[in-house]
């Protein structure tokens, strides 16, 4: 059972990193505050077990920074190496995490693993060993399961056409298409100016850069967002560049309000994007006038629904 965090109480982050995925537990007095785990994604898969122990610790701060603050959070790992990093000949790649880690007054301390149970089932979850087959995908000899991974794909697909309000009556169209009597040729379902095809269990759309994926559903069109916006190998671009980066291959009817919606309330960009805007004006009182009515606020309300149809107030500053 968790426990309400106690800012008064000493903290101890308890992290493991497995093949697939990272887990933690956040423990104040060894009762349980917060629990968060994930699976891996891109190149973390292929970590060392060093990099992999990290890549749970710096997960689980970045988690817990409104817990943890500016307050000492100890950091229990089962990796031995860990306990020293502070005071190891630093190279590139240690670089990257120490800066990590320096956002955090934290301190490393080591631990048997069978004293870290919780964090070390978390990271080994059986759910998240999928992931496995997605990033070793292309290897020669995982052909026969790439064929069953893009079967299963078409499927889920397939279903989201069904489900899906936006294309859901296009695509039942396209799958039985009419045809013409003179050349018995199929007669292609243009809609709003844009020709749609099905072929091979997808919904196809002619723009005038080409044929493009219609993407169905709700969860597939987030799935090809973080995709293009989160991953590792996109780095976070800006509105414009993940648009262009998704309409190359894919189409659905709102993917330009979805994309400014998703990056405009990326917490990553939030936090490690600067700001080019103007700065604003600095807050400061307005004078007070010396009689009544020489400055004067005026507020309007339209659209009223009886009546007079709008309210015009004025109120002296002199009065407030």
């Amino acid at each position: 059972m968790t426990r309400i965090f106690n800012p008064d109480v000493p903290l101890v982050l308890k992290a493991d990193g497995s093949k697939y995925a990272v887990g933690a537990v956040l423990e104040q007095e060894g009762y349980p505050i917060a629990f968060e785990s994930r699976k891996k994604s891109g190149r973390e898969v292929f970590y060392p077990a060093y990099e992999s122990e990290l890549t749970a610790i710096v997960y689980a701060l970045s988690k817990w920074k409104h817990f943890i603050g500016t307050n000492l959070v100890t950091i229990e790992t089962d990796h031995d190496t860990l306990s020293r990093i502070r005071t190891q000949k630093v190279t590139t790649g240690l670089g990257f995490w120490l800066d990590k880690l320096a956002a955090f007054n934290s301190r490393v301390v080591y631990k048997p693993g069978k004293q870290n149970l919780v964090a070390d089932a978390l990271s080994r979850r059986p759910d998240y060993m999928e992931v496995i087959c997605s990033l070793i995908e292309s290897r020669p000899e995982r052909k026969g399961r790439n064929k069953e991974r893009v079967r299963s794909k078409l499927v889920e697909w397939g279903k989201g056409y069904e489900s899906c309000d936006d294309v859901r009556e296009i695509g039942k169209t396209c799958k039985r298409p009419g045809i013409d009597e003179g050349t018995g040729k199929f007669i292609p379902l243009i809609k709003e100016g844009k020709e749609f095809h099905w072929d091979d269990g997808l919904l196809w759309v002619k723009l005038r850069e080409g044929w493009k994926r219609c993407v169905p559903a709700r969860e597939i069109r987030k799935e090809a967002l973080q995709g293009f916006h989160d991953d590792a190998l996109a780095g976070h671009p800006g509105i414009e560049k993940t648009i262009s980066d998704i309409e190359r291959i894919f189409w659905w009817p709102t993917s330009k309000s979805d994309v400014e919606g998703y990056v405009s309330s990326c917490p990553a960009c939030a936090l490690g994007k600067a700001a080019y805007s103007k700065y604003v004006g600095l807050l400061h009182p307005l004078p007070t006038p010396k009689y009544p009515w020489e400055v004067i606020n005026m507020d309007l309300i339209m659209g009223l629904p009886k009546g007079k149809d709008g309210l015009m107030l004025l109120i002296p500053l002199y009065a407030n």
